[in-house]
């Protein structure tokens, strides 16, 4: 699946109420721990793309992300699987897949539209807005995220003040 996505540091009680007023709903609010682990043969930070697990207040999901399809968003290609232990680390180890980082945040859930907002406090980052949509098969790409940047701006969120790094990136700096 392709991720359409794009991230702002925002402050959430600004943009709350400018959700409520447009009709989104609050679904759901978890913890998220993301590790982020490194590839025995390849470093993904040079080729663009991450591999985690990530365990939420429920499940634990093994995400793969690859390269950004362009400049302008977070856009990639994304595969999320559910797996039912946190043996994965253990596994991960036994494969030589080492440990990166971490990233530790509440996410707050919200949907609007086809768009899910995610409203994260990331520990040792702050406040920032996702907005995600996921592009059905046979879409177009550059329509799609034409529509968000539209979207995105009945938000009152200027499009330029985009953060293009993950959260990964901007705790290394």
């Amino acid at each position: 699946m392709i991720e359409i996505e794009m991230k702002f540091k925002i402050d959430h009680s600004k943009i709350i109420p400018i959700l409520i007023n447009l009709g989104a709903r609050n679904i759901n609010t978890e913890f998220n721990h993301d590790i982020y682990y490194n590839h025995p043969q390849k470093n993904y930070k040079n080729t663009d793309e991450s591999f985690r697990v990530r365990k939420t207040d429920n499940d634990i999901y093994l995400t793969y992300k690859g390269p950004k399809l362009n400049n302008e968003s977070k856009s990639r290609k994304e595969i999320n699987v559910t797996v039912n232990s946190e043996n994965i680390h253990e596994m991960l180890s036994y494969l030589q897949f080492q440990k990166e980082a971490e990233v530790k945040k509440t996410r707050s859930i919200w949907k609007l539209g086809k768009y899910t907002i995610c409203l994260d406090l990331v520990e040792n980052l702050g406040e920032y807005i996702e907005i995600e949509y996921i592009l059905p098969q046979n879409h177009n790409f550059e329509k799609e995220l034409n529509q968000m940047k539209s979207f995105i701006t009945r938000l009152k969120i200027n499009v330029e003040d985009q953060i293009l790094e993950g959260y990964l990136d901007l705790l290394s700096k």
